[in-house]
């Protein structure tokens, strides 16, 4: 191969792992991941605007709606609080690509098209962690109880970017019929 050959495959290669989408690539090959976080009394402690105690995240592949349907991936979110009893759901259509990531739809079931907020979730290298966005007045269906309702809730700025690890898929295994959407 002339050096000339070389350079070109070089940068070929790097153009195409700058291009790259983690989460696209995970979900496309029918993979999904699961990431956690649980956060100790000195973590609290130190975030007093802090309102989550811990976070689970499962990322799957999408179900297209349609044909052609643009999503990339689903989410499942499920957390709890330290100023509200409860665990709490979210579950979102993740549509708009970003850089190793995408910005997410929630909607309160499958059946209706009211809104729960937006959210965006980026992946670390290597799927290791994930990072969630969370903005204040996304609804969420709390967990276990008789009637299904919907609870907007409202997060500090300690809130808005939680960064999570990466955990067996078992962990995430719970999320499955966690919501009624």
């Amino acid at each position: 191969m002339t050096r000339t050959l070389l350079v070109a495959l070089a940068t070929l290669a790097a153009l195409t792992a700058a291009k790259a989408d983690p989460l696209t690539d995970l979900v496309r090959t029918g993979e999904g991941a699961c990431f956690s976080r649980q956060f100790s009394a000195a973590d609290l402690s130190a975030r007093t605007d802090q309102t989550v105690k811990s976070l689970t995240l499962a990322v799957t592949r999408a179900t297209p709606l349609k044909p052609g349907d643009p999503a990339v991936a689903e989410i499942t979110v499920i957390l709890t609080r330290r100023d509200q009893p409860g665990i709490f759901s979210y579950r979102a259509t993740c549509v708009d690509p970003m850089p190793n990531g995408a910005g997410c739809m929630g909607f309160l079931s499958q059946d209706s098209a009211e809104e729960a907020g937006d959210t965006t979730v980026t992946l670390g290298a290597g799927a290791r962690s994930a990072r969630l966005s969370l903005t204040s007045g996304l609804k969420f269906i709390p967990l276990g109880e008789a009637v299904t309702r919907v609870v907007v809730l409202p997060f500090g700025t300690a809130d808005g970017d939680l960064e999570l690890a990466a955990a067996p898929m078992g962990t995430c295994a719970m999320l499955d019929g966690a919501s009624a959407n």
